[in-house]
């Protein structure tokens, strides 16, 4: 095996265990039960996570640049694990939001920024396939680590499963940061050929990376799709439940998206290796689009099966738009600052997370149905659409054929 490979399992190992942030829901209910505490409430330490999971990349780009990715994996093992022990044994609201909310948030973003950042660069040559991998397994820690983690729960109860995530994680993950290191000069190649990356970019710091039109072209680009994908996903159990369906059918049903979210990741990475940026990026867009319209239609027609076509497509649109910072960033902006504008790249999710599920409810609040927001997915595809049209005519576009 080479050693890049050995990386990249060591980086998708890390990312898998770090997606257990996305099983909060498994754990959110028994918390809700023994406090009696609302839904509202619980969600917010959820919010708060997310918000912490950016504030965590940008501390582990500024810590790459001094120092080396193993340290930002140090620091998540420590505040993931202190997070999680912390956590085990919370009363109060306070003590979940500062335990689960900020270190653990803060943890997964030090080790998510420092793996995504190591190891592409040691695949200049598969760029998006492997940015797709790491993504799919960010995105099924979720789904598998969700699964285990309920079983876990209902044998032996919420706090010790904190617990046991606490203590075994961070021995993973240290494990994992002893060969998480990025290439040493000319160990891949002897110089920038075609196949080690293409033609050279110019290396551009964050200031300078902010003043540019292409980069808040692509972060609208990333929000408005990342939210259409959001609105759906936190939503897709009542919108089945709505077609007159048993709640475990609508559970099964749902979980339709964030599967083809996660194989949408490596499919649309591996679409960016052949075709190139500017038609994936048209082609996620349009995708929301069409969705939306099957969305729309199945609801009216009250067909089940075109209601999964559509819970199918979206979540391949959507797997389609995380790669795609990845890659976009490296190839716009190079690698000597890569760390840093990733993490700014990624604070599009703190404006998803509220313009997608909170439109999302509004508009379902104000109508009693889910067609406004199969229409409101439609209109996030098109200007998704129309940015990528408008991105195409920046000089970095054209200087680069990117």
């Amino acid at each position: 095996m080479q050693k890049r490979h050995l990386i990249a399992l060591s980086g998708m190992l890390t990312l898998l265990l770090l997606g257990v942030v996305y099983a909060w829901s498994v754990f959110a209910g028994p918390m809700e039960k023994e406090f009696s505490w609302q839904r509202s409430q619980t969600s917010m330490a959820f919010s708060i996570c997310m918000s912490m999971f950016c504030i965590g990349g940008l501390i582990s780009g500024i810590l790459q640049k001094k120092f080396s990715s193993r340290v930002a994996l140090w620091g998540c093992a420590l505040a993931m694990g202190t997070g999680f022990c912390l956590a085990s044994r919370v009363t109060s609201l306070t003590a979940l939001y500062l335990t689960y909310g900020l270190l653990v948030g803060l943890g997964v973003g030090l080790a998510y920024n420092a793996v995504l950042s190591t190891v592409l660069r040691w695949f200049p040559d598969r760029t998006g396939f492997i940015s797709g991998l790491l993504m799919m397994a960010f995105g099924f820690g979720g789904m598998v680590l969700g699964a285990s983690g309920s079983l876990l729960v209902k044998a032996i109860g919420w706090r010790l499963t904190f617990f046991a995530i606490g203590v075994v994680f961070p021995v993973v993950i240290l494990l994992c940061s002893t060969v998480m290191a990025p290439p040493k000069a000319g160990q891949l190649c002897a110089e920038k050929s075609a196949a080690c990356g293409g033609q050279r970019r110019e290396d551009i710091t964050a200031s300078l990376m902010l003043r540019r039109p292409s980069f808040w072209i692509f972060f609208a680009w990333s929000s408005l799709l990342s939210a259409a994908g959001l609105m759906l996903i936190a939503h897709s159990v009542p919108f089945m439940a709505g077609m007159a369906i048993g709640a475990d059918e609508a559970a099964l049903l749902a979980g339709i998206v964030s599967v083809c979210n996660g194989f949408g990741r490596v499919i649309v990475g591996g679409l960016y290796d052949k075709i190139g940026r500017a038609r994936v990026m048209l082609l996620v867009g349009a995708g929301f689009c069409i969705a939306g319209g099957i969305l729309l239609y199945a609801l009216r027609m009250g067909d089940i099966k075109l209601a999964v076509a559509g819970f199918v497509l979206t979540g391949l649109s959507f797997g389609g738009v995380l790669p795609m910072n990845a890659v976009f960033i490296r190839s716009f902006y190079g690698e000597s600052n890569y760390p840093i504008n990733f993490s700014m790249v990624n604070m599009v999710l703190i404006v998803a997370s509220f313009l997608g599920p909170y439109v999302a409810g509004l508009l379902h609040g104000t109508s009693g149905s889910y067609a406004p927001m199969t229409i409101f997915i439609i209109m996030l595809g098109s200007l998704g659409t129309v940015l990528t049209i408008v991105l195409n005519k920046c000089r970095e576009a054209r200087e680069y054929g990117i």
